[in-house]
């Protein structure tokens, strides 16, 4: 009964220990799965960007949500890290307007005369 009741520890242990690893490397912006959004987390994206580097979450990269991996998921990953924004929030308001037409990133960021205002 002993082994019994060890053994079903040991499994609930194990099983415990998955969960919490998958849910520190599912935060959005955590590019290099490393359990923390970081200031690095935006290098990689931009090295990723670049193509320097092919070793990147691009799911969690994608800060933005819009399905590709940009210059400006390492911004809003450093506005997360400065406390700016939270990106593991539901509701995150963007304040950049996409203008480009030619498929490219071309955005006009309007968060200091917004934040301006506001003050």
């Amino acid at each position: 009964m002993k082994k019994v009741i060890s053994l079903i520890l040991c499994l609930v242990i194990i099983a415990s220990a998955s969960v919490c690893a998958f849910a520190a490397s599912s935060l959005k912006g955590d590019a290099n799965e490393d359990g923390k959004v970081q200031a690095v987390d935006a290098r990689v994206v931009l090295q990723y960007v670049a193509g320097i580097s092919t070793d990147i979450n691009t799911d969690l990269a994608d800060a933005d949500g819009n399905g590709k991996v940009q210059a400006a998921d390492a911004r809003k990953i450093l506005q997360h890290v400065a406390g700016i924004i939270d990106l593991n929030e539901s509701s995150s308001t963007d304040s950049s307007v996409d203008i480009g037409t030619d498929g490219k990133e071309d955005s006009i960021d309007y968060s200091d005369i917004v934040d301006a205002g506001k003050k």
